[in-house]
């Protein structure tokens, strides 16, 4: 998948913890971001899933969901277990 560069505008201190955040788990903020967004969208299911990529789409409910949680819990533990919070 081809990139698109985009400039982001925030406060000083957000801009530092960003970059200690995409250190620390070896990652970059670009990665942050974009991983960031495609979730958020997962969970607002206000985007069109044909926005997804093929690949995405194709393992669209390949993993079974977790029995009395949502989507949108399901996600936000993977994510408070892998980044904290």
């Amino acid at each position: 998948m081809s990139t698109v560069k985009l400039t982001l505008s925030a406060e000083a201190e957000i801009v530092k913890l960003a970059k200690r955040l995409a250190k620390l788990h070896k990652s970059s903020v670009s990665a942050m971001f974009a991983r960031f967004i495609s979730a958020s969208a997962m969970c607002n299911r206000e985007i069109d899933e044909t926005t997804s990529s093929p690949i995405t789409s194709s393992a669209i409910g390949l993993i079974p969901s977790a029995r009395g949680k949502t989507s949108r819990q399901v996600l936000e533990s993977a994510l408070t277990e892998k980044y904290g919070q």
